[in-house]
């Protein structure tokens, strides 16, 4: 029983370290992508850190209409 916990284990332990390290993709009005999560709302400017931990600000405005969607969503 031992050696099946442990695969287990892992594969549990995996899937939980993926999902730590993933982040949502947002394109701006101008077609460049920021990766990261929206750490903020305020005033309509969004707040995403990346995964290096840097905050960037963007005016709500400055995302493509999908984006801006899925924000407000």
């Amino acid at each position: 029983m031992k050696s099946t916990i442990s695969p287990i284990l892992l594969c549990v332990l995996a899937i939980l370290s993926i999902s730590a390290v993933s982040a949502d993709s947002f394109t701006l009005a101008s077609g460049d992508v920021v990766n990261g999560k929206i750490t903020g709302i305020l005033n309509s400017q969004v707040t995403v850190e990346n995964g290096a931990g840097e905050k960037v600000s963007h005016g709500l405005a400055d995302f493509d209409a999908a984006t801006q969607e899925a924000i407000d969503a």
